[in-house]
């Protein structure tokens, strides 16, 4: 007997209580596999099978930083009093931290007589498997679109929750500096940062990504994110700009007015500045005149303007021999198949230098004739 007692002394965990003939601790399921990072739920029941009341101290041992609890309602249940022939029941709640390795995970629930008349035991085995792919997906048909920086581009993405319970998504965007992302229910106007989505269910979202009205040709990469718990899903869409196109038609002095003589060539300097976003190819000029009047440009078009560039052109004009002196309108277009510009130009039309001269011989002719009529009456 002295051999047996130190027996149990020296190995730890010989000497257990008894096993309390009448009580059990029991669940439906006590082996199953759960994901890391999402809660698991078990229903405990109590049970006395035994003509008297029993009263259990509850403690659990297992992993700790899944914080195991046991809990009725609201309640953290310390302790249980099991009426002769009845059942109760609790609710077993773990949460196995996402950086979970995979593998089996075991914990005791133990309830034990405070009047030392045994224990009740149950073991649970709860395994962290490699799920594989996430239980979310973002989905698009049309990842990449074209456009100009002046209008905002329209994606289409569905989210998919291929879990087996109802989740809150998160929504976000990484885009470059200055854009804007809106996120909205498909075929609905207000704008949105989560939602929640059934088990099972597709959402479908209208993406608005507008760019700055100053953002270049090229392309530029959206990062689109929905996250719940520790699922995440991304989609990689692309907004190509094909630049904003603008342009100025003036003059280098800002002046909008010119002089010329009837039948004479005059010359304008024109600028042709592009204050869009993308490169202006093939730019033609081309003017609106008066009836007889010439009108061509030096060079007759450009062949590219680059963003925020500009060129200067030489305008020729030249007014019909018999446009009488006065004020005229040239309207000069500067157009390619993506923008056009038009500005007057206020052409003044003075008399021609030949005119000019037959005048000065008139007035000269009168004044001698003045002259003979004066001295010829004079000496009379």
């Amino acid at each position: 007997m002295v051999a047996v007692s130190l027996l149990l002394a020296l190995v730890p965990g010989a000497a257990l209580a008894a096993t309390l003939p009448d009580v059990t601790i029991s669940t439906d399921y006590p082996t199953v596999n759960v994901q890391a990072g999402k809660s698991a739920k078990f229903t405990i029941r109590f049970t006395n099978n035994g003509t008297v009341d029993r009263q259990l101290d509850i403690s659990i041992s297992g992993p700790e930083d899944w914080k195991p609890q046991l809990k009725s309602q609201s309640f953290i249940v310390r302790s249980a009093y099991i009426a002769a022939g009845k059942s109760l029941v609790a609710d077993f709640q773990v949460e196995p931290p996402p950086t979970t390795a995979p593998g089996d995970y075991r914990f005791v629930i133990r309830g034990v007589s405070p009047d030392g008349a045994g224990e009740a035991v149950l073991n649970l085995t709860i395994g962290i498997q490699d799920t594989g792919p996430s239980g979310v997906r973002l989905v698009t048909q049309y990842p990449v679109l074209r456009g100009g920086a002046d209008k905002a581009f329209e994606f289409k993405v569905d989210l998919v929750n291929q879990s087996d319970e109802d989740r809150d998504f998160t929504l976000a965007a990484r885009a470059p500096e200055g854009w804007e992302v809106t996120f909205q229910p498909a075929y609905e106007k207000r704008q949105i940062s989560e939602l929640r989505v059934k088990a099972g269910e597709t959402r479908g979202l209208d993406i608005q990504v507008t760019p700055p009205r100053t953002a270049r040709a090229g392309d530029y990469p959206i990062l689109i994110v929905a996250s719940a718990g520790p699922d995440q899903a991304t989609a990689e869409l692309k907004a190509q700009i094909t630049g904003n196109y603008k342009l100025t038609l003036g003059t280098p002095t800002g002046t909008l007015n010119a002089q010329a003589t009837a039948g004479e060539e005059s010359k304008v300097t024109l600028n042709v500045q592009n204050t869009g976003s993308g490169d202006l190819m093939n730019v033609s000029l081309s003017a609106q005149k008066p009836e007889g009047w010439e009108v061509w440009f030096q060079p007759e078009a450009l062949d590219r303007i680059p963003a925020g560039g500009s060129r200067e052109v030489v305008m020729s004009v030249k007014p019909s021999n018999r446009a009488i002196p006065g004020d005229y309108m040239v309207r000069v277009t500067a157009s390619n198949p993506q923008v056009s510009e038009q500005v007057g130009i206020r052409v003044s039309v003075g008399t021609p230098t030949q005119w000019g001269l037959v005048g000065l011989g008139i007035i000269a002719l009168s004044l001698g004739g003045l002259y003979g009529v004066f001295r010829r009456f004079s000496r009379r």
